[in-house]
C-alpha cells in the first residue's frame, strides 16, 4: 500500500506510516486488562516479550522506509495518565520506543509520534524517541491550555528531545462526529488564533477520521484551515 501511495502523491504530499509501539502490540495478544496487570507484577517477562516485539517491528520500519515514506509515526497509546504513570511507562516501553525511533532516523525518514491519549505525557516522549511531530488530542497534565501548550512545546527552531511541531487536536467524536461545520469551523479558529504563530503547529483531527462521520465536517475543517491558516 505505501508503495503505491507513494507512486501516486509521494512527490507531492507528504506520505506517512504508521507503527504499534512494542505495548500496544503485546495488548492485542495479552488483552489490555490483563498487560496491565503483567506490568507491574510480571514486569521482566513484559519486558523479555517486549524485545522480541520490537525487533520484528524494527523489520517492519525497514521495509516502510524502503517505500520512501517521509516519515514513520510511532503509536505510544499507553504513555498516557488516563492508563499508566509515566514512571510505569518509563520502565517498559520508553526503552524500546527509542530503538524504534533511533532505527526510523537511521533509515533516513522523520519520526513522527501519535497519542490520543487523556493526559498524554509529551515529556517523557520526547525524551525517549524525539519525534520531529507529534499528534495528539488532549492537553497534557502540565499544560493547563492551549497557548501554554506551544509555548512549552513547539516554540523556536525544532532541538531534538526538546520540543516539537504539535499537530491536533480536534477530538474525532466530539467534534468530527457529533458536531456541525459552523462548530467545526469555529473550533479550528479558536486553535489556530492560539497555536499557529511562529509557526510548529498542524491543523488536524486528534485521531483517525471517524468512519461514520460527515464528510461535510471534514470539507469545514479544509475550509477553515485554507481561511485562517496562512501566514
Amino acid at each position: 500500500m505505501h508503495e503505491i501511495l507513494m507512486n501516486e502523491r509521494g512527490a507531492t504530499v507528504p506520505v506517512v506510516g504508521f507503527v504499534f509501539g512494542p505495548l500496544g502490540i503485546l495488548s492485542m495478544m495479552r488483552g489490555a486488562e490483563k498487560l496491565f496487570v503483567d506490568c507491574v507484577k510480571h514486569q521482566k517477562e513484559v519486558i523479555a516479550a517486549e524485545a522480541v516485539i520490537t525487533e520484528v517491528l524494527i523489520d517492519y520500519i525497514k521495509a516502510l522506509c524502503k517505500t520512501g515514506c517521509q516519515s514513520i509515526m510511532l503509536d505510544t497509546l499507553f504513555a498516557s495518565n488516563c492508563i499508566m504513570s509515566k514512571k510505569l511507562w518509563n520502565q517498559v516501553e520508553a526503552p524500546f520506543a527509542k530503538k524504534l525511533a533511533d532505527t526510523i532516523r537511521e533509515c533516513g525518514a522523520m519520526v513522527s509520534v501519535h497519542n490520543c491519549g487523556g493526559g498524554v505525557y509529551i515529556d517523557a516522549q520526547l525524551e525517549a524517541m524525539e519525534p520531529s511531530f507529534f499528534s495528539y488530542a488532549c492537553l497534557p497534565p502540565d499544560c493547563k491550555d492551549m497557548t501554554e501548550l506551544k509555548a512549552k512545546y513547539a516554540t523556536g527552531p525544532w532541538v531534538p528531545g526538546k520540543n516539537t511541531c504539535l499537530v491536533g487536536q480536534l477530538i474525532p467524536a466530539t467534534h468530527l462526529f457529533l458536531g456541525t461545520p459552523d462548530m467545526i469551523k469555529a473550533e479550528a479558529k479558536l486553535e489556530i488564533d492560539a497555536m499557529a504563530k511562529g509557526g510548529g503547529y498542524i491543523l488536524a483531527p486528534g485521531c483517525e477520521f471517524p468512519p461514520n462521520g460527515s464528510f461535510l465536517n471534514l470539507v469545514a475543517l479544509m475550509e477553515a484551515a485554507e481561511l485562517h491558516g496562512k501566514y
